[in-house]
């Protein structure tokens, strides 16, 4: 799909594309609390590290990866599971050096420049 995605983009053109980080704090925390996933019922749901997300867009001249989507409190889900989570665990990560707990993001967004 990325050599797709880079063929049809037009010169100097910019893509913006998103995928699940493997090395999450939500993948993370997901399993240690054994609470699911808001999509791991798709058919297909796969993580990349930033290294090999890097290797997948190496067609691109210029490609800046940024990790996205850090905890913030819940309404999804109640009783002492949601009460820990959003009583301590949102702020003791927020409290983190965001140097620290920035490659953590749930999200890794790429802004890929076509030459």
């Amino acid at each position: 799909m990325i050599n797709e995605i880079h063929r049809v983009l037009r010169p100097d053109g910019q893509a913006i594309i998103m995928v699940y980080n493997t090395y999450s704090w939500l993948l993370a925390l997901s399993k240690i609390m054994k609470v699911e996933l808001e999509h791991e019922d798709a058919p297909v749901i796969r993580t990349y590290s930033i290294k090999e997300f890097k290797q997948m867009l190496r067609p691109f001249a210029s490609v800046k990866i940024v990790p996205e989507r850090f905890p913030v409190p819940s309404r999804l889900h109640h009783g002492l599971k949601a009460t820990l989570y959003n009583k301590l665990f949102v702020g003791l990560f927020n409290s983190l050096p965001r140097a620290w707990v920035r490659p953590l993001g749930w999200h890794l967004m790429a802004f890929a420049t076509k030459s």
